[in-house]
């Protein structure tokens, strides 16, 4: 998710590639300071004369396949200094989205570990500390398994595309995804109809998607960026029309980098309103049972001192 090993790797080969320096001896001088061994092998795979793109496809998925397929796209143009850079780019702005969402989930989720041992605080004073901590654990557990099967399925439909079109944030999610790849691509010399198969690939998109199979007939068939982007149906009105007056400028990928941009901060902002919202709930539900704890303990408090009262006299 955060892709930090990647973004150094890239970054730095790009730089060597700028300043002239073969491939294998940067991965080399990587390799001496990091103990990975998909590195490493890349370093003894390329100073052996073989493709990088091809080590990389040996490697999966250590390497996934999009990335091997735009190494392979600059060795063959001569452009491997972009190629590894589009490649860095591409991931940083992957990994600021996740650390920028991250921070807004993190209130909910400690609200709602912290609510079990505010709610059994009571047993601390009559039970003591193991049979409190016992039952803050009890309740902690049937949420930690209701929020692990939550992953679980959210994971199992962000997988399948055809269900992710169908929800708005993993739709939102999903189209940044394809656009930005599909900048780079285009960036990097890729002509449009390999460049939509790769960035459909890139994105998640299985290649018995209807629709990118729909868009790739029509690539092919010449049709132009807009009507092609149409046909597969993941970009909103609005950024259509960014497309189409960026395909009579001729600046195409720069269009789609700035859209991808601008999904992706809704997606953020749609995520963190649906986390301010679900930590304004925890709150309200942990403050309703914290009163109904408190209200039951001074009844039983009051009906005990009626009850020795009673006895007394």
């Amino acid at each position: 998710m955060l892709h930090a090993r990647e973004i150094r790797l890239y970054r730095g080969l790009a730089d060597a590639c700028r300043a002239g320096l073969p491939v294998g001896r940067a991965l080399r001088s990587f390799s001496s300071w990091t103990r990975d061994r998909d590195i490493q092998a890349l370093a003894a795979a390329s100073e052996a004369g073989e493709p990088l793109a091809a080590a990389m496809r040996r490697l999966e998925p250590g390497f996934p396949s999009w990335q091997s397929d735009v190494v392979a796209i600059g060795e063959e143009t001569g452009r491997l200094d972009e190629a590894f850079a589009g490649l860095a780019q591409t991931l940083e702005e992957r990994r600021r989205f996740w650390l920028r969402l991250l921070p807004k989930l993190l209130y909910p989720a400690v609200l709602l570990n912290l609510a079990p041992f505010a709610f059994h605080a009571d047993l601390l004073m009559r039970n003591g500390l193991p049979a409190y901590l016992r039952a803050a654990v009890l309740t902690l557990a049937p949420l930690y398994l209701a929020g692990a099967a939550a992953a679980y399925l959210l994971r199992a439909v962000a997988a399948k595309p055809a269900w992710a079109r169908r929800l708005p944030v993993l739709s939102t999610i999903l189209a940044s995804d394809f656009m930005r790849h599909l900048a780079l691509m285009l960036k990097a010399g890729v002509s449009f109809p390999k460049a939509l198969a790769l960035a459909g690939r890139a994105a998640g998109l299985s290649e018995e998607d209807e629709r990118l199979a729909a868009a790739q007939v029509k690539a092919g068939s010449g049709a132009g960026v807009c009507e092609t982007l149409g046909e597969l149906g993941l970009l909103s009105r609005q950024e259509m029309a960014s497309v189409e007056a960026a395909e009579a400028s001729g600046s195409v990928d720069r269009a789609l980098a700035l859209c991808a941009d601008m999904a992706a901060e809704r997606a953020q902002g749609a995520v963190a309103f649906c986390g301010k919202a679900a930590a304004n709930l925890v709150f309200l539900c942990v403050a309703a049972l914290l009163a109904w704890r408190i209200k039951d303990f001074y009844a039983s408090l009051t009906s005990q001192r009626l009850d020795t009262l009673m006895h007394i006299q």
